[in-house]
């Protein structure tokens, strides 16, 4: 008996599906051996921006959807050839029994990663990417009519306009907000405008807070965006005047003043999908020079007041938006004319998401590190009086935290919060200077 009971695990791992060769325990454990271990030679910062290139690319997809709760995965059926041969061949000789595998192997993978993470649904593969659907079976088929039409639409000097008023005719001004869209839906990704991964800050907005207070995501996810515009209610008579005078004009106009108002949504669609099958823009020398210039003066704003106003990233999101501007225009050359305007777009951005609420400066350090450059300073110069206080107090093993908290508002000029405190606490125990248990400070040093 015990021979028997000795074989069974073995007997278990040599059945297959009938009419296959897969079996799902093997299967499972390739994929999630694919999913640990997978780094993307040919990737680049374009394709995957905000990622780490030498880190396995899968495992931070996974990591994005703990963040961000939107259970699906792109899987590149290229990656999973070039990892396994073998297994590449089963996903496309038998899909229906291989991606249901997949999908319980990364759902197993997940919740062993990340335990605490409550998910809507179960995460699922995507199944037109693992079947390694290439650019052109995507590409869709264009009439001669129809390119024609496209084309004097693009030569149309008022065209980008019309493309980003098409996008949302009923939304009342946030004409940058559209048009900041509509160069998205040009770029190279594809691009999800669900509710999936909503933050729960609508009208909750706090103007004394930054943009990483009020939305509660992190830095390492937000910087990722080429442009983060923020849609707040003026909760102004005026402004809700002309909204109520839009939203009842769209009833009364004519056919014809909204036929030459509006585009067809059937003509932006196919407008769209020509631009990104078919136009493929190169940097010029004047567009070239002309970003080098805009990263240089970006950087220049905050050197004088002594934070950092631009990173490389940000010259990339220029270089992102100006090429999918000369998309718009279906243009094979950006031209300084991109780039003014993907410049203009990106500074709207900044003044709006990146501004310090304490100085009204626009501080990038807000999104790359979730703390604005004097907050930080802020925070070390807690720091330091919290430890010249602690050292002006003798050789002390033990102090209390209310006490302690109580004699650095006494001694300070300005306030003190908890908060505050308890990271000039939690830097002071980063130096291994202390140690904070319960309500009682112990020193290190």
């Amino acid at each position: 008996a015990d021979g028997v009971a000795a074989n069974e695990p073995n007997a278990a791992q040599s059945l297959v599906i009938w009419g296959t060769d897969v079996n799902v325990g093997t299967c499972k454990e390739k994929f999630q051996r694919f999913l640990q271990r997978f780094i993307d030679p040919n990737s680049t910062e374009d394709e995957n921006a905000g990622l780490d290139l030498n880190e396995p690319l899968y495992m931070q997809k996974l990591e994005e959807i703990s963040v961000v709760g939107d259970p699906v995965i792109n899987v590149n059926c290229q990656h999973v050839q070039s990892f396994d041969a073998d297994l590449y061949r089963q996903l496309i000789c038998y899909p229906q029994e291989v991606i249901p595998t997949f999908d319980m192997a990364v759902n197993e993978l997940f919740f062993e990663r990340f335990p605490d993470s409550i998910l809507e649904y179960q995460i699922q593969t995507d199944e037109k990417r693992l079947h390694g659907l290439d650019e052109e079976a995507e590409q869709k088929l264009f009439t001669e009519n129809r390119v024609q039409t496209l084309k004097e639409l693009a030569a149309k000097p008022d065209v980008y306009e019309r493309l980003s008023s098409a996008l949302a005719p009923s939304i009342y001004e946030h004409e940058d907000i559209k048009k900041g869209i509509l160069l998205q839906l040009f770029g190279g990704s594809r691009k999800d405008f669900s509710q999936t991964g909503r933050g729960h800050f609508r009208a909750e907005w706090n103007p004394k807070k930054t943009t990483i207070e009020n939305i509660q995501l992190p830095h390492t996810l937000l910087s990722r965006f080429d442009l983060i515009f923020l849609m707040l209610d003026p909760q102004d008579e005026a402004y809700d005047r002309r909204l109520a005078h839009h939203l009842v004009s769209l009833y009364y106009q004519s056919e014809e003043q909204m036929e030459e108002e509006f585009l067809d949504m059937a003509v932006l669609r196919d407008y769209i999908a020509y631009a990104r099958t078919y136009i493929n823009p190169r940097l010029s020398e004047e567009a070239s020079q002309a970003l080098i210039e805009a990263y240089v003066d970006m950087r220049k704003i905050g050197s004088g007041h002594g934070m950092v106003s631009a990173y490389p990233r940000q010259l990339e999101s220029l270089i992102r938006l100006a090429e999918a501007h000369a998309k718009v225009r279906f243009s094979e050359k950006v031209e300084t004319i991109d780039v003014e305007e993907a410049k203009r777009l990106h500074r709207e951005a900044l003044k709006q998401s990146a501004t310090d609420p304490r100085t009204g400066f626009v501080d990038i350090s807000i999104l790359t590190t979730g703390m604005s450059a004097t907050a930080r300073k802020r925070k070390e110069e807690v720091a330091q009086a919290l430890k010249k206080l602690i050292q002006a107090k003798g050789k002390t093993p033990a102090l209390k935290y209310q006490q302690l908290l109580d004699d650095l508002r006494g001694q300070s000029e300005t306030a003190i919060t908890k908060e505050l405190f308890d990271e000039a606490l939690r830097a002071l125990a980063d130096d291994d200077y202390l140690t904070v248990t319960g309500k009682t400070v112990r020193l290190l040093a």
